[in-house]
Formats: C-alpha cells, structure tokens, sequence
C-alpha cells in the first residue's frame, strides 16, 4: 500500500520514516537527515512536496499520492477529520438540547464517541447552552474543564454563554466575576454583545449605578451604540415611567442618524398614554407607521383602551385594517 523503500537500502540507513493519517491521505516524513532531490527521485511512487505538516516538527519532505489511497476518517489519535460528520453531530446534538432531552443528548454524545468523533468548540457551546437553561452550573463547569483539556480555550462566545447564565438568574456578584476572568485571560476581548448582556442586566433590576458603570466600560472598549443598545437602555425608563429620559434617549439615537426599532415606539407609546398625552401617543403612533414598522394588534388594542373613539383624526390611525 506504501511506496516500498526496501530496494534502498543505503537510504534506509540514513532515513527515519514516520507515517502519519491526513484528510489528504497519508504522508510519509523524514527525520534527522535530508534527501537530496537526485535520491528522491530515486524512490518510486514517491513525489516532492514542500507543503508543511502542522502536525509534526519534522521536515517533511516527500508525499505519496493520495489518489488512489482511501480517504481516512480518523487520525492515528483518533481525531475525527470527517467535519462533515461532526457538523451533523453537533446539528443533532443541538436539536436535543434545544429540545431540553437529557437522555437523548447523552445518547447523542454517547455515538459521538464510539465514531472516534472529536468534541470541537462548537459541541462544547451547545453542551453549555443546554446546562445554562437547566440551571446545572456544576455541568457547565464540567464542561469548561473538559474544554481545557482538549485545549479548547474558551472565545468569547464561550464566556457570553456564561455572563448570560448569570445575568439571567440575577446573580450579579457572578455575572461580574465571569467578565472579570474574560478580561483576565485576554484571550477574546468583551465584545457588543457581551456589554449587552451586562447593560440588559442592570437595566432589567432598575439599577442605574449598574447601567453608568456598563456605559463606562463600553466608552473605555470603544464599543460604538447601536440601535439594540438603545433598546436596552430604554427599559429604565419605561421601568420608572420616565417619559422626559425615554424622549432624551429618542433624540439621542434620532441624531446619531438611527430609527427607533419596534419595542422602543411600543415603550414610549405606553408612557405617553400612562401620562395621558393621547396626542402624543397618536403621533408616536404615526412615526412609527412612517418608519415602515406595523403595530401589532397588542399595541393596537392597548390604544384602543386607552384613546376615545370620538377623538379627532386618532380613530384612522390606529383602527385595525
């Protein structure tokens, strides 16, 4: 199956072969001592190849052709090189965790195993998302130990995955202490979506320290505000019922040359309508409508409490089509 190097015995003196397992088939390295080009060509079946081997420090020098070899599943480690498989593993795999089916993701990784099929990152997200939504921290960490070993270092979606989990429960002590260790490691940066998921945090507990803090870090991080974090910056207001610092966070993002999303023009709507400012309300509801965005028939019907048929010109707007 190998290209035989028996004939040649004064090479053979001189040469250490290793073989090893590639997706490209398998590769045949020396060590120690280099071939001139005259021997290589020498050897049959065999051709030049400068193309490195991550894999290994040695030099590698010549290659069989892989044609008519075939194509190998696992490595001599026992990696899986069939992404492909692992890709429908992981789909799988994320199917039953999404499902919230412990015995059918156990089953899952279980196959996994017994197939040589190597647990890569994106397993590990998925094994995390679906211990988060548990609630069984002593698995996630299970999980994160198990990431290390295979030097699999958590990214930063790894350590989103876990600010979430805590911001979610409303442990704040730990949702800090988990951006803490991101920012310690240095391996990924936070990135928006982490500080959204920090801003969302103390916006939802009503915690304006919490929210000036975040807002801080952003402007340290040169994390530019988007349309989504004014969205999350809207629901202190909207908690407290303050309609001039809802306004004041409108004509921000209006300057900034952004348009309100669905849920901002749905909060101040109901503040104004909570202050009595019908009016208002009526022609937030119009700008909305400019905007390209529909009102749904829960915002509808929450105008439709609130405002007097009778009133002038509202009625057109917004009675349902």
């Amino acid at each position: 199956m190998y290209p035989s190097l028996h004939p040649k015995k004064k090479l053979q003196k001189n040469l250490m072969i290793r073989i090893t397992s590639s997706r490209s088939g398998i590769f045949i390295q020396t060590c120690h001592k280099r071939l001139q080009k005259s021997q290589i060509q020498q050897l049959s079946h065999v051709t030049i190849s400068t193309a490195p081997l991550r894999s290994s420090s040695a030099t590698p020098i010549c290659r069989t052709y892989h044609q008519q070899l075939p194509r190998p599943t696992h490595t001599f480690e026992g990696h899986s090189l069939d992404f492909s498989k692992r890709s429908s593993y992981n789909a799988e795999l994320e199917r039953a965790a999404h499902g919230s089916d412990p015995d059918r993701v156990i089953e899952i990784l279980r196959r996994m195993e017994e197939d040589c099929i190597a647990q890569d990152r994106a397993t590990f997200d998925i094994l995390l998302k679906f211990y988060s939504r548990r609630g069984d921290e002593a698995s996630m960490l299970e999980c994160l130990r198990s990431m290390r070993d295979k030097k699999l270092w958590p990214n930063a979606h790894t350590f989103n995955t876990i600010i979430k989990h805590f911001s979610r429960k409303g442990d704040t002590k730990g949702m800090e202490s988990w951006y803490s260790k991101m920012e310690r490691e240095r391996i990924h940066k936070p990135n928006k979506m982490t500080f959204d998921l920090i801003l969302k945090h103390y916006c939802d507990r009503g915690d304006a320290t919490g929210v000036e803090s975040c807002l801080q870090r952003m402007n340290q991080a040169a994390i530019a505000y988007d349309v989504a974090t004014y969205d999350i910056l809207m629901e202190l207001p909207h908690k407290e019922n303050d309609l001039p610092s809802a306004m004041s966070l409108l004509e921000e993002l209006r300057g900034k040359g952004m348009k309100p999303n669905f849920h901002m023009y749905r909060k101040i709507i109901a503040m104004k309508l909570s202050a009595g400012d019908n009016e208002g309300a009526t022609q937030m509801l119009q700008n909305m409508k400019e905007d390209g965005i529909e009102p749904d028939g829960r915002l509808l019907s929450l105008m439709e409490e609130k405002l007097e048929r009778k009133d002038s010109g509202s009625a057109a707007i917004w009675q349902r089509k």
